[in-house]
């Protein structure tokens, strides 16, 4: 029978080991504090491993939102340019049918239900032609567009 020693508060008891831990008299750093150690080491790296993930994953998610955001404006951008483009089209379709024609197309949602607009107008330019300016609204963006028409030949 072995006797060791176990602490309790500031004083030292002896104890018999039979199956309970104890520190043998003479020993630093038992198993059981070594054990310990190894566990809260291993429990910093995870949590230092789990920071640096989440820090990763953040920067991506944050990296595909300005990406989104840059693409959504892109469409926006071309979007509104094509329907300037609709909008002078239009106004040259009414000048095809009737040169004398200067007026306004009113605001003309296209496609319907879309909330993209254009509006064109035609006036008189110098030289007997004929300008026409167009607008093209798609979300925030809006193109302006203008053509210059001479009838002469």
């Amino acid at each position: 029978m072995k006797l060791f020693y176990r602490t309790r508060g500031k004083h030292q008891t002896p104890a018999i080991r039979r199956g309970r831990w104890a520190e043998p008299v003479g020993r630093p750093v038992s198993a059981y504090r070594m054990r310990r150690r190894s566990r809260a080491a291993a429990l910093m790296t995870a949590l230092f491993i789990m920071a640096a993930v989440t820090a990763v994953v953040i920067a991506m998610v944050d990296t595909d939102m300005i990406q989104y955001a840059a693409l959504h404006n892109t469409l926006d951008y071309e979007r509104a340019r094509y329907l300037a483009e609709a909008g002078i089209a239009h106004a040259l379709a009414m000048l095809e049918s009737d040169p004398s024609w200067r007026g306004t197309i009113p605001a003309t949602e296209y496609p319907l239900g879309s909330g993209s607009v254009y509006e064109a107008e035609a006036t008189d330019g110098t030289s007997g032609k004929v300008i026409v300016r167009a607008t093209g609204k798609s979300g925030t963006t809006v193109r302006r567009l203008e053509a210059v028409v001479d009838f002469g030949g």
